[in-house]
């Protein structure tokens, strides 16, 4: 992987393309943080929920 991301030529896609995969992956939550937000407001902290996933 480190031979092909040094010296194969890159991959080039549009512009609207990477706006458009950019947008959709934020909107896909990652499991680990639904985990832990619904763990803390279910305890009543939703604010260390948050400052857990912030770093």
């Amino acid at each position: 992987m480190l031979w092909i991301a040094f010296f194969c030529p890159p991959h080039v896609h549009g512009e609207r393309e990477g706006v458009a995969v950019g947008f959709m992956a934020g909107l896909i939550s990652c499991p680990l943080t639904l985990f832990v937000m619904t763990f803390a407001i279910s305890r009543g902290v939703p604010e260390a929920g948050i400052m857990s996933r912030s770093s």
